[in-house]
């Protein structure tokens, strides 16, 4: 770690939590180190380590004051604070407090040195040269803080929402793409904060190679919420969200926010360049995998699989015609950590259904590789074997029986259930000779290279 450059922690969790009063809870937050080094590095600075909440929670009004600085017990960094609802009309202001566990994730801690920050003249030209997007209404000051206004809009979560919902926000199971969906927006003409209440608005913003560190404020404007850093890529579009509320007695009318910018560390936007190490790294694995499909359906190919022992599927249904005895060539593999097993060294090519590869999977495969995109039935089959098997990745060559080249709706369902289980899919292409990563962006899916998703992710125009 060096002392100049910016630095965030992993997430924390709750250790303990404690009823304080009608409408406060007080809590022990954790915070773990990497590494020694990082935990000596800490110790030096525990006074300039402040922290930022996770976006999800300020989003549902669960706000959380700190009480710094941290201190170190048992190889961990520990930080007191105070949680409240800011506004009582959110959905879940009747029951918040039992949303929060031991174990819940609560946001990072982070080191923003001065030698870090962007100057005016700094922020002037990163904006002039692209490397820097922020919305066109801003002002700038001598100091270096950038002066903004959130759009004329806020956003209201949706009332059916119910405490089972609020529960996987709050536990990280739905994440902030679940919440775009829930909420609703509201076109404004004028953006108040009524006394004691809460707005939920946003601005637009990229972020290629910096944090930026929004200001709580004095109170005068209202206050931004403990959400306060913004990260490089993952920054992007016209819907980054601001949660501001207003403890006083006035209302307050078209909020202000400022801002400080921050060069982010190389560890932060690795990946990005094709001499990054990351990116040959990347590039590398995908060449890997791509020789092992290629080998792989080769073989499946020139001696399809037969029916040496009968399938034995859990779902005996049939959806749309579709089962899981249908015939798809599969197999698992166990495709890190060590060289790829040679084909000519394999005792089978593949199998001739999903139920018969999963049957024989080795107990380390962490691959599956199959012909087409895992059916309704089939995907029900996998779900039912994921706690006995230790699979990180799909790669398939066909996307439907039915829609040819096209996934169909309820296959991009299932593309989300993997992507949320920590799942990666792969489509292996044939006529293109490649291999292709599934990934999102804006909540929409598309399959790249997987050493240009950095990049994907930062493109602001997309070229087809």
């Amino acid at each position: 770690m060096h002392s100049d450059q910016f630095w965030t922690s992993l997430d924390g969790q709750i250790l303990t939590i404690k009823n304080k009063d009608a409408r406060t809870v007080s809590l022990t937050l954790a915070f773990y180190p990497r590494t020694t080094e990082e935990l000596d590095f800490l110790k030096d600075n525990l006074a300039r380590l402040h922290f930022t909440e996770r976006s999800t929670l300020a989003r549902i009004g669960i706000e959380m004051i700190t009480q710094e600085p941290a201190s170190i017990k048992a190889g961990r960094l520990i930080l007191e604070a105070d949680a409240f609802v800011f506004d009582e009309s959110f959905p879940n202001a009747g029951y918040w407090k039992k949303l929060l566990i031991p174990g819940t994730p609560v946001g990072r801690l982070f080191y923003a040195p001065e030698k870090a920050k962007l100057s005016t003249a700094e922020i002037w030209e990163a904006i002039q040269t692209n490397r820097l997007k922020l919305p066109n209404t801003i002002s700038i000051d001598r100091v270096g803080r950038v002066f903004l206004t959130p759009h004329h809009v806020r956003y209201a979560l949706n009332p059916r929402l119910k405490r089972p919902d609020f529960e996987r926000l709050v536990s990280g199971e739905a994440g902030r793409a679940y919440l775009d969906k829930v909420q609703v927006r509201i076109e404004t003409d004028l953006l108040t904060v009524p006394p004691r209440s809460g707005v939920l608005t946003s601005c637009s913003m990229y972020l290629k190679e910096h944090y930026v560190l929004l200001n709580r404020g004095e109170g005068n404007f209202g206050i931004h919420t403990s959400a306060v850093l913004l990260d490089p890529v993952k920054t992007f579009g016209t819907n980054v969200m601001l949660e501001i509320y207003n403890t006083g007695t006035q209302p307050v009318v078209n909020p202000m926010v400022s801002v400080e910018i921050f060069r982010a560390p190389p560890s932060a936007i690795a990946g990005i360049s094709p001499d990054d190490p990351e990116f040959k790294s990347l590039r590398r694995r995908r060449t890997r995998l791509l020789t092992t499909a290629t080998d792989v359906f080769a073989c499946i190919d020139a001696h399809p699989p037969r029916i040496d022992t009968p399938a034995h599927p859990r779902t005996h249904i049939t959806v749309r015609g579709q089962s899981a005895l249908m015939e798809n060539f599969s197999l698992f593999l166990q495709t890190s950590g060590r060289p790829m097993p040679k084909i000519n060294k394999l005792k089978d090519c593949g199998y001739r259904t999903l139920v018969e590869a999963v049957a024989a999977a080795p107990a380390d495969a962490d691959t599956l590789l199959i012909d087409y995109f895992p059916n309704l039935v089939e995907h029900t089959e996998l779900l039912t074997r994921l706690p006995k098997l230790k699979l990180r990745r799909i790669i398939f060559r066909q996307p439907s029986r039915t829609h040819g080249f096209f996934l169909s709706t309820n296959a991009h369902g299932r593309l989300e259930g993997y992507h949320d289980l920590g799942i990666d899919v792969y489509w292996f292409h044939a006529a293109m000779g490649d291999l292709y990563r599934h990934t999102y962006k804006k909540n929409h899916g598309f399959f790249v290279r997987e050493e240009l998703r950095r990049v994907f992710q930062e493109c602001t125009i997309l070229a087809f």
